[in-house]
């Protein structure tokens, strides 16, 4: 929607991390009508990384295509100066992953038809995903999430399943191609074939689909090192635990379910999302275990209660800070869809450009906005702006060689000299002062 059509009013911020921090917003519609969205504001220093706002564009052209109810709808996408947007549906529940930490602390744990539902829902969306092809001229798009992970599957308080955050996707039409080297996605659930640097296709998302329903199942991690390289190693040898050892009230079809999708060789995993969403769902039937969207949501809505309980409170000035982000949004311009999608197609030998990586050659763009700023790579959000971590005229001008220490120093000093004088002239004012009987004291003491 244009900006002229549409504007959006910030409530609070919901999540941040070190890419990008998630706003909770109300979009004004036309004739009155409003409505809650979710607005994904890019951290303005990452944007000078040209391979960020590639991938960002990447992310912004996937997103217009797709629209299935397991995925999250996004409505809009802009800028406002130096700072992207995307505006998305609001899903208004709880991830994965604080869902897991939440029914931890209650000593619970999701049943297991519940566990199998949510893989269900999640192979929904894959396979629309994985099976979506370009509207004009019905060319498959390729799309790979690369990122299926516990915080980007949302459940919501209606017992939705829906998958977020195709930033890190990867499709046959993107503009920015993965360097040698890039490795997409969280380390845990990455699949063997990325780990070792080998082009990956539809069948990565179908592992890492198989490590969330492991680790819902059993409760623990099952790719977990004291470092990201040994966690690197862990995946690349893809050694599965008996799932019936950790869990022995797990049927054995649901095991073999289990192994297949976890399968090292690509090729003797599911070679289809649906193909995985039919198997859990003949399981089911077999087994005679009912579960609905009201089941999950039973649970979603005793985690966010439990969480809102335990919850610390908010630190900060979320205020002043929703003012700031505010006057962003109301300089939104949304980007021209023809601008966004309208990217070559790449040839055969651009896709296959692949090779075996050593773990020295990874990189994690996740770091991609630390260090390549200079003496702006400690910008990290607004709340640290405003709470002196990054301050704002340090990003309007990094070079200048005042420290923050010597500048506290001089605004302390100069802030106690005026307020001294104040005092002074305040018991002046009050008569607490008589300067003209000083002096006649010092005459007597001193005559002139």
């Amino acid at each position: 929607m244009a900006g002229s059509e549409q504007r959006y009013r910030i409530i609070d911020r919901l999540d941040a991390g070190g890419m990008a921090e998630i706003y909770r917003a109300e979009a004004e519609l036309m004739q009155g009508m409003k409505k809650k969205v979710a607005i994904k504001r890019i951290l303005p220093h990452l944007t000078k990384n040209q391979k960020f706002v590639s991938m960002f564009l990447d992310e912004a052209r996937l997103s217009l295509y797709l629209d299935h109810a397991n995925i999250v709808h996004v409505f809009d996408i802009g800028r406002s100066g130096n700072t992207y947007f995307i505006v998305m549906e609001y899903v208004d529940g709880i991830n994965l992953r604080n869902l897991s930490e939440s029914l931890k602390r209650q000593n619970r744990g999701l049943k297991l038809e519940q566990c199998v539902f949510v893989a269900m829902e999640v192979c929904k969306g894959l396979g629309y995903a994985h099976d979506m092809r370009n509207p004009d001229d019905d060319r498959p798009l390729g799309i790979v999430h690369r990122d299926v992970s516990p915080p980007n599957i949302l459940l919501s308080r209606n017992g939705e399943v829906k998958l977020a955050d195709f930033g890190l996707a990867k499709a046959a039409s993107q503009l920015e191609q993965t360097d040698p080297g890039v490795v997409k996605g969280k380390f845990s659930y990455l699949s063997p074939e990325a780990a070792s640097g080998i082009e990956v296709d539809y069948r990565a998302d179908i592992f890492a689909c198989g490590i969330v329903l492991f680790e819902m199942i059993t409760g623990r991690r099952l790719f977990y090192g004291e470092t990201d390289y040994q966690t690197v190693e862990l995946v690349r040898q893809a050694k599965i635990p008996p799932l019936r050892e950790l869990a022995p009230e797990v049927p054995e079809q649901l095991e073999q379910i289990v192994e297949r999708s976890l399968s090292r060789d690509p090729d003797q995993r599911y070679q289809h999302a649906y193909e995985m969403q039919d198997a859990l769902a003949q399981l089911l039937f077999t087994r005679g275990l009912k579960v609905t969207s009201r089941d999950l949501a039973h649970v979603v809505r005793r985690c966010l209660d439990e969480r809102q309980m335990t919850a610390p409170p908010i630190a900060g000035t979320p205020g002043v800070i929703n003012h700031l982000i505010q006057d962003e949004v109301r300089k939104f311009t949304s980007l021209e869809q023809k601008s966004i999608i309208g990217s070559r197609p790449l040839s055969p030998d651009e896709l296959s450009g692949s090779r075996t990586l050593d773990h020295k050659d990874f990189i994690d763009p996740r770091q991609w906005g630390e260090g390549a700023q200079g003496t702006d790579s400690g910008v990290t959000s607004l709340e640290s702006m405003l709470e002196g971590d990054a301050p704002l005229e340090e990003q309007a001008a990094p070079d200048q060689p005042a420290s923050r220490s010597t500048r506290g120093l001089l605004i302390a000093l100069v802030v106690f000299l005026v307020l001294a004088a104040g005092a002074l002239l305040t018991l002046y004012a009050l008569g607490y002062l008589d300067f003209s009987s000083a002096q006649s004291n010092l005459d007597i003491v001193e005559p002139n």
